[in-house]
């Protein structure tokens, strides 16, 4: 029995002798270095939980042009040094100066007021579009996933036929035929795009859609809508939100686009 307890003894690593030795000569100090341990721990969990409210810089800097753009297109009639249509030179095509910081148009117009001015219309019809398109895209995309069958596979088949046609080529043949007005340009901007929505719309819903909370929903005897709305769409509000910031810029590149051609 003395030979076994000496091996034992014997086999015991000697940092663990030495570190129970330490702990009984510095006490306080063991002590101390834990709680600043976790001190430490805690301030970068705490710095970790801020860092990820903070939007990243490129998100900052699109947001603040953004916003520059509605803060423009709202306050247009303050921001504009002269009227939209007020004639104000006799020179047509006047160069910059003081007076005309972009120079005048082909009958003496200030072209700086405009063009805030001609901000308005570009921001009103690209919001009410891409509104528009995520209202019937986002509904119709949850409420395929939801149904599934005969209703998902009609709009998806009809999603694809209306993909397959080239946007700009579309809204050149529908535009064409339709009375040109404002209301007709933010209908058709927006069920083009609501195409796009559609897909995404979708496809996160179809993963969400075989969550437990959705069964559980199910098994209370909720309908689609209550799935749809309360389900859903508080959980795809991240991809749809993201989604937003590009439908938004492209209904104003569509806008250009179409401006340029004529419409």
């Amino acid at each position: 029995a003395p030979f076994s307890m000496a091996i034992t003894l014997s086999a015991t690593p000697s940092w663990t002798n030495s570190s129970r030795a330490a702990e009984q000569r510095w006490p306080a100090l063991s002590k101390a270095d834990a709680s600043t341990s976790r001190t430490a721990c805690s301030g970068s969990a705490e710095l970790s939980t801020i860092m990820a409210f903070i939007p990243p810089v490129s998100a900052m800097i699109g947001l603040f042009v953004t916003g520059l753009f509605f803060f423009t297109a709202v306050f247009a009639g303050w921001l504009a040094p002269y009227g939209f249509d007020e004639v104000l030179s006799d020179q047509v095509w006047a160069p910059r100066s003081s007076e005309f910081l972009l120079g005048t148009d082909s009958i003496g117009r200030d072209l700086l007021s405009r063009m805030i001015f001609g901000c308005q219309v570009t921001i009103f019809v690209a919001t009410a579009a891409t509104i528009l398109s995520f209202t019937v895209g986002s509904v119709l995309g949850f409420v395929a996933a939801v149904l599934g069958g005969w209703t998902d596979q009609g709009l998806s088949r009809m999603n694809d036929l209306i993909m397959a046609v080239p946007s700009l080529i579309l809204a050149l043949v529908i535009l064409s035929v339709l009375p040109p007005s404002l209301i007709t340009l933010i209908v058709v901007i927006g069920l083009l795009d609501a195409t796009r929505v559609f897909r995404l719309a979708r496809a996160v819903a179809v993963d969400i859609e075989v969550m437990d909370y959705v069964e559980a929903a199910r098994l209370r005897g909720e309908g689609w809508a209550w799935i749809v709305f309360r389900e859903i769409l508080p959980n795809a509000l991240s991809p749809l939100v993201a989604e937003l910031g590009l439908r938004f810029i492209f209904a104003v590149l569509f806008i250009s686009t179409l401006s340029f051609l004529g419409l």
